[in-house]
């Protein structure tokens, strides 16, 4: 994927580049993560593949965690 499709596309809701795709995966993941506090961090290099790395706080056990919006 190039950074334009990555920054203006792939997180899109109901934008797919698969005929038989609702779109709605990589947003909803995105969301969810950030929901929490973290990110959804995309690195992508074209013909080589990409990877999508889950980036999450580190919570100490006498913190309470951040309600869901």
């Amino acid at each position: 994927m190039d950074e334009a499709f990555i920054r203006d596309e792939l997180f899109l809701p109901f934008r797919s580049t698969k005929s038989g795709g609702y779109g709605i995966g990589a947003f909803q993941t995105r969301e969810l993560i950030r929901g929490v506090g973290g990110d959804l961090e995309v690195v992508s290099e074209i013909g080589a593949g990409t990877t999508m790395r889950i980036l999450l706080p580190v919570l100490s056990e006498t913190a309470p965690p951040p309600a869901l919006t």
